[in-house]
């Protein structure tokens, strides 16, 4: 910007500020955003809204009228207008208190809102995504038309939580998926809701609701590129997509994308009966004499559960963070139909740590996990260093000026012109534009003096493009007024209210946040836009973005593990950021990096442990970097009651270390910062990720991004390799559903969900995966127990050589495998079956990654 147009866009300014300093007193102040935005609407003498209003609202909340309070919840609204004339307004829906019943004293609320221009004799049917945490069992929903309510609608949904399975059926009728309904009931509640093509949710985050989603009978070349992209981003997230063939799998399978299904499908058979189903579970006689038609999958990339005449019946692929599970088979047809424990083990199959999830007690602990983990993002966001704005600086010279031109330069052009005794005159004159350039040059620079204090948590999958990231965004505010921040793309924003606990905690209901002031409007479609109200100076009000980010490239890596056990090899960043301070995690070991710029390549080795050390995960990620410990472990988990009633204090950021330190530590609070027993990479950019506006303008930014991407490990591809424990983690694969008798399944919950447990009678079975098996032959394995599971029943390994399962015992802590290369399929796969009996009662495991560990020695041909 140049000299000439700063000075012209300065006096500009200066101008209007005047203007508005004169005509203010004649006309009146202009009325506050918040206060015309909370005007009451306009009531007829009846004390009725909208008595003669010809537009009509309905309201559908979550699937069926159940939503879950850990994810994103649609809020479907049907408009009607039944007049002769266009009517333009707004749909509002106010955020609800937390689900928790106990807190503190929230600071603000918000308002999600939606424009809506309806046609005359139109509908229009509107869509908004609102926390499932803040539904409280009923959504209001106002049409507004200027200041004038003219429809309104109220739903009272019923909020599960995740003590419940809750199953979303795609099918073209009821009756193609009537056999889940009571697979699983008699173990876990289970719902079941219906999903058609034109409801099938176009987001991922609000998918993530569904334990599994099951495609059956249906045609899905009727879902658009949205649909499809949200069900791959569904299971990459961590979803589990249940797939049916049979002899309809044409309309069903034919159109789903390679990723989702775990081989290549290529016609139809008909088999004389399913007699090898019963490796999985017992079903009806008839069953084994009945001919079905099967689909035929060929070249499958998953594990295959059961096969029979060369034709794969049951598939089970990872994908990402999810599963895919492939039935050759139409469960729907008679006599499977007729229910059995094949079906409900088939069920449990897809989604074992939803099941096992679903027997952990929320209670106690998970009603106060919510207040502290906006404590610890709200102080961290707040911990901004001295601002530096040029606005000070222009503010400075202001004043300078002013008293230079009151003074002296006043007094001298005065006396030399012969006029001394009009200073009455220009003193005020003086002081009026100097006022009104403060306040044009103020509201001119408003947006451009706005920061935005940024910190993202950022994914990066196998490949380029769109990658998932959440952003936790506080606006500070140098000036008082309205922002409106602008995110141009497509994200679901939440507010997040600072929490203030004078007293401590106290009983709490949905009334507690409407009685704080509105402080955001939040609008997801067309765009990403959030109006920050009324803000006082220098204070800060908080958000969070659920979006993806588009990286071109990948990190990809070339990691084998060698004869001393290390994993070592190279590492290329082939993105555009710069990876700040790396670090390699391999169990509990972990290795630092240099910085590696867009483009480089590093050497990198590590020796990978599995010794805990009695940390939790939350204490590994604070202590990642010799950062701060926030909240040490007590009895109640990972947040001390000793801190409840205390603000956390962030240590000063003066250099970038100091914010990692500080964000990795309140990331530890906040988020599920788990290593899910894969070595990962963590790096960090401070590159503005996304783009952000106020008012228009691009607001100085401060950012900085966590970015996490699991690296493939692979086993050399000649010679000796030596395997420690810690390199490979084993995975639930599958579930016998058994509910725990006992009740000391610890306070995990949502935040924990590598903690499993199963009751007498049921199982748990973990998989090892191999990377490049096919030549792979060990001279020695060992399966051991480890942190402590020394409580674990009975264990099974299968022996692929003879396809069935061998018992051994664990109770040693530790297993040598006689004949270890029978037991490795030829994809690599190490199934570890453990059994829950009358003799060792309920299982519980406190870290599925790393509960068995996986060591030998052995040579690659």
């Amino acid at each position: 910007m140049t000299l000439k147009r700063v000075t012209r866009d300065l006096i500009g300014a200066t101008l209007v500020g005047v203007a508005f300093l004169l005509v203010s007193p004649i006309f009146g102040q202009t009325p506050d955003v918040q206060t015309a935005a909370a005007a009451s609407p306009r009531a007829t003498s009846n004390g009725q809204y909208g008595a003669q209003s010809q537009i009509s609202l309905q309201v559908a909340v979550g699937y069926q009228n159940i939503y879950r309070g850990s994810s994103w919840t649609p809020v479907r609204v049907s408009l009607h207008n039944s007049s002769n004339v266009d009517v333009t307004g707004t749909l509002q829906i106010p955020q609800s208190d937390q689900s928790t019943s106990v807190g503190t004293t929230p600071t603000f609320h918000g308002l999600y809102e939606a424009p809506v221009t309806l046609p005359a004799g139109g509908t229009k049917h509107v869509t908004i995504y609102v926390p499932g945490a803040g539904i409280q069992g009923h959504v209001d929903v106002t049409f507004h038309e200027e200041k004038n309510v003219v429809a309104t609608g109220t739903a009272f949904p019923i909020g599960i939580d995740t003590s419940a399975l809750l199953i979303g059926s795609l099918a073209s009728s009821p009756g193609d998926t009537s056999w889940l309904a009571s697979t699983i009931q008699q173990q876990v509640t289970t719902h079941v809701v219906r999903l058609t093509t034109a409801t099938l949710d176009p987001l991922a985050q609000a998918l993530n609701a569904f334990d599994i989603i099951v495609l059956s009978n249906v045609d899905t070349s009727q879902l658009d590129h949205a649909q499809v992209s949200a069900l791959e981003a569904y299971v990459l997230n961590g979803g589990s997509l249940l797939l049916v063939g049979g002899p309809t799998w044409q309309q069903t399978l034919r159109p789903l994308p390679a990723a989702l299904l775990p081989g290549k499908l290529v016609g139809t058979r008909v088999l004389p009966n399913l007699d090898r189903l019963r490796s999985l579970g017992s079903f009806p006689r008839s069953a084994g004499t009945q001919a079905f038609a099967v689909s035929v999958l060929t070249k499958p990339s998953g594990v295959v559960r059961a096969g029979q005449a060369g034709v794969p019946l049951v598939v089970r692929k990872l994908e990402g963070k999810g599963v895919v599970e492939y039935l050759a088979f139409d469960p729907a047809l008679s006599p499977v139909s007729t229910g059995s424990p094949l079906l409900a083990h088939l069920v449990a199959m897809a989604a074992p740590v939803a099941i096992t999830r679903t027997w952990s007690p929320q209670g106690f602990r998970a009603r106060f996990e919510a207040i502290f983990r906006a404590v610890a993002l709200t102080n961290e966001l707040a911990n901004v260093p001295a601002a530096r704005l040029p606005l000070l600086a222009i503010f400075a010279a202001l004043t300078l000026a002013y008293v230079v031109i009151l003074g002296p330069a006043n007094f001298l052009i005065l006396r030399r012109i012969g006029r001394q005794h009009i200073a009455w005159i220009t003193i005020p004159v003086l002081a009026l534009i100097y006022v009104g350039s403060v306040f044009g040059i103020a509201n001119h620079l408003k947006p451009n003096a706005a920061l935005l204090n940024s910190i993202g948590i950022v994914t990066l999958g196998g490949s380029a493009g769109q990658q998932p990231a959440t952003f936790y965004v506080s606006l500070a505010a140098p000036l008082p007024g309205t922002y409106q921040l602008t995110y141009a793309s497509a994200a679901l924003p939440a507010s997040l209210p600072q929490v203030k606990s004078p007293s401590g905690f106290f009983p709490r209901n949905a009334s507690t946040l409407q009685s704080t002031p509105l402080g955001l409007r939040l609008q997801e479609d067309p765009q990403t836009r959030v109006t920050f109200l009324a803000m006082q100076n220098w204070a800060t009000r908080d958000l969070t973005l659920d979006t993806s980010v588009h990286i071109p490239g990948s990190v990809q890596s070339n990691l084998r593990i060698d004869a001393h056990g290390d994993v070592a090899g190279s590492i290329h960043n082939g993105t555009n950021l710069e990876l700040r301070n790396p670090v390699i995690v391999a169990g509990q070991a972990i290795a630092h990096l240099p910085d590696i710029p867009a483009g480089a390549t590093v050497q990198a080795r590590v020796h990978p442990n599995s010794d805990t050390g009695g940390q939790d995960p939350t204490s590994f990620w604070s202590n990642l970097y010799g950062g701060p410990e926030l909240n040490p472990s007590d009895a109640f988990g990972a947040f001390g009651f000793r801190d409840c009633c205390n603000q956390v204090s962030f240590p000063k950021e003066t250099r970038l270390i100091d914010r990692m330190r500080n964000v990795i530590a309140m990331l530890s609070q906040a988020q599920a910062l788990t290593s899910p027993g894969t070595v990962l990479l963590v790096g960090w950019s401070d590159r503005p990720l996304g783009t952000f506006t106020i008012d228009g303008v691009t607001p100085q930014r401060r950012d900085l991004n966590l970015i996490m991407t699991p690296l493939a490990v692979r086993f050399p591809s000649h010679g000796s390799f030596q395997l420690t424990d810690g390199t490979l983690a084993a995975h639930l694969v599958d579930i016998v559903p058994r509910a725990p008798q006992s009740c000391c399944f610890g306070f995990g919950g949502p935040d924990t969900p590598q903690q499993l447990s199963v009751g007498t009678g049921g199982s748990l079975t973990f998989e090892f995966d191999l990377p490049g098996s096919r030549h792979i032959h060990f001279q020695h394995l060992v399966l051991s127990t480890f942190g402590g599971e020394d409580s674990l029943g009975p264990a099974r390994v299968y022996d692929w050589h003879t396809l069935r399962w061998i018992p051994i015992n664990l109770s040693s802590g530790s297993f040598q495998f006689s004949a270890p290369n029978d037991f490795v399929s030829p994809g690599g796969q190490i199934l570890v079956e453990i059994r829950a009996t009358t003799g060792s009662g309920d299982i519980t495991i406190s870290d599925q990654y790393h509960a068995l560990d996986l060591s030998g020695n052995g040579t690659v041909t």
